[in-house]
């Protein structure tokens, strides 16, 4: 079974009506949901994406995404990772080190989780990604 790790930037369009990269997310999570795939996000990526659809869509959608989220973790599609000690100190070398780098910090510890966990690719329509020479999709 292959696992995908979900980004911000992929569930925003998602869950934005209006977002440029609307069409092509639904078309990815409905590929997503008929393939054999386990997703991941953190607890980072969901503060960040409930914070962002709370004040740029508003609130409807970021109730829609709770009770999406809890939907799909109870049906094992979903796997919502918590961001510990080891992964946070991880990041924070991993963002200090790349001072050159335009990564936020919940893009480092979503890195550090990738690599821990064997994920094996990342939907995100944010560049950060490729430049931590992780597989993206699409």
């Amino acid at each position: 079974m292959q696992k995908i790790f979900l980004d911000t930037s992929f569930l925003f369009a998602y869950y934005n009506i209006d977002d440029e990269d609307h069409e092509e997310a639904m078309f990815l999570l409905n590929e997503l949901s008929e393939s054999n795939m386990i997703c991941f996000i953190s607890d980072y990526v969901f503060d960040e994406l409930l914070t962002l659809l709370s004040s740029r869509v508003g609130k409807s959608r970021a109730i829609k995404l709770c009770n999406d989220i809890i939907d799909d973790m109870k049906d094992g599609f979903l796997i919502l990772v918590y961001i510990d000690n080891e992964i946070f100190t991880d990041a924070l070398r991993i963002f200090i080190q790349f001072d050159d780098k335009d990564w936020s910090f919940t893009d480092c510890t979503s890195y550090i989780i990738i690599k821990r966990d064997g994920i094996d690719k990342a939907i995100s329509f944010d560049e950060h990604f490729r430049q931590f020479g992780i597989e993206i999709l699409p």
